[in-house]
Formats: C-alpha cells, structure tokens, sequence
C-alpha cells in the first residue's frame, strides 16, 4: 500500500510522531545523517500495520506507542491513592457526629446526603482496594 493510501487518521498520527521525534537533538543528527534516504519511510500493509524500512524509526514508533498508552485520558486526573485516603479520612473525622439512615442501613439504598456520601466512600475505597491487590 502506497502512503497516499494510508487512512488520514494515522497518516496525521505518523506526522505528528515525526514531528515530535524531530525536537530530540539524537534523533535529529540520526535523520540528518541520510542524505540519500528518508529515515523515516514507511510502508502500511491492509490492516493499517507499519513497516519502518530503518530499525531506529521503528525503535521510536513503538517507544512513540508506549508512551501513548500510558497518557492519562481527557477529562481524567491522575491522584496517588495515598491522597485520595486522606481526603476521604479527613472527611469522615469531620462527619463523625453523622450516622447513615435507617433506609440506607437495611436496604443499601442512600436517601439522605450522608448515605450518598458513604455509598460514594465505600466504591472509591472498594477501587482502590482491588487496584492494590492487583
């Protein structure tokens, strides 16, 4: 498959990975270094898979991929779990006068703030428990 013929979607991607690779001084002396050649051709088979024709554009791809796997979402933040139990320690020493509702108590179903409050406690800590053992 020709590079005229890759989806734009990932021929943008490969752009922006060349791109970014460019601003580091090693990879920039690397490119430099062929003068007769693209160092970063490539060739995309049907099910959009990508063959760097040298081994270092390659290296850089899959570090390229690593890195994107591990970026925290859009709309996500990233909080040690250390903090997380501190915050939700802290508030219950302040609520600590608090008692759930007798309707939370027996059906598990929160109807005032504090049940919301303690329903929402128990999942954030149930996430952080099975991250933990994990």
């Amino acid at each position: 498959m020709i590079i005229e013929e890759v989806n734009q979607e990932l021929k943008a991607e490969i752009e922006v990975f060349k791109a970014e690779a460019m601003k580091t001084h090693i990879v920039a002396c690397w490119a430099n270094s062929y003068t007769n050649s693209d160092p970063f051709a490539y060739a995309v088979n049907n099910e959009n898979e990508i063959f760097w024709m040298k081994t270092q554009a390659h290296q850089l791809w899959q570090f390229w991929q690593s890195a994107k796997a591990n970026v925290i979402p859009k709309d996500f933040v990233l909080v040690k779990i250390k903090d997380i139990r501190e915050v939700i320690s802290n508030a219950s020493d302040a609520m600590c006068d608090e008692k759930t509702s007798t309707v939370y108590n027996e059906t598990g179903k929160p109807s005032t703030w504090f049940d919301h409050y303690t329903a929402a406690e128990s999942a954030i800590l149930n996430i952080i428990d099975t991250q933990e053992q994990s």
